[in-house]
């Protein structure tokens, strides 16, 4: 056994598990428990799991499907629920990063700077620490795209050198 995770929470469409499991939770039925064997370019591909799952492995997962819900809408969440929401997202980001896999890691850091954009900075705030979370967000805002900026860049630098075909 390599993974269990008797809770596992991940939102759809957001490269957060491996593609095949991605793709198999969506024509699930709430309380459906499947056996899913999924194969290696829909899992870990030619990388594998270093140290756990070797290159070209195929996956099987024992999987049940207990619970669901739409996310909110950005409009509906808090400062500081946006600025978790878009730590997760570059947290997931810089580990398709690390993996090489750019088209992925692209994707992933314009939805960490979607939980940044489009922050009311004109609405008044009730209280010191209301006003403290939205300067944090702020903060982080700048700091967030400044480290995509430098991403795009090096990006950039490997499909000019050759190093990455677009």
């Amino acid at each position: 056994m390599i993974d269990d995770y008797p809770t596992l929470v991940f939102r759809v469409g957001e490269y957060e598990v491996i593609e095949g499991l991605d793709l198999v939770v969506q024509s699930m039925y709430k309380n459906e428990l499947a056996i899913i064997s999924i194969k290696p370019n829909l899992a870990y591909g030619e990388l594998g799991r270093k140290p756990d799952i070797p290159a070209e492995a195929r996956i099987t997962y024992l999987f049940g499907l207990l619970h669901f819900e739409k996310q909110k809408e950005m409009t509906e969440m808090t400062w500081a629920q946006r600025r978790k929401m878009g730590q997760s997202r570059m947290r997931i980001a810089n580990w398709w990063y690390s993996r090489k896999e750019y088209p992925i890691a692209v994707k992933c850091y314009k939805k960490a700077l979607q939980f940044y954009n489009n922050i009311p900075t004109n609405q008044e705030c009730s209280t010191p620490d209301e006003y403290k979370e939205l300067l944090t967000l702020m903060e982080e805002r700048l700091r967030v795209m400044r480290q995509v900026a430098n991403i795009f860049k090096r990006i950039a630098n490997l499909i000019q050198s050759g190093q990455i075909e677009t």
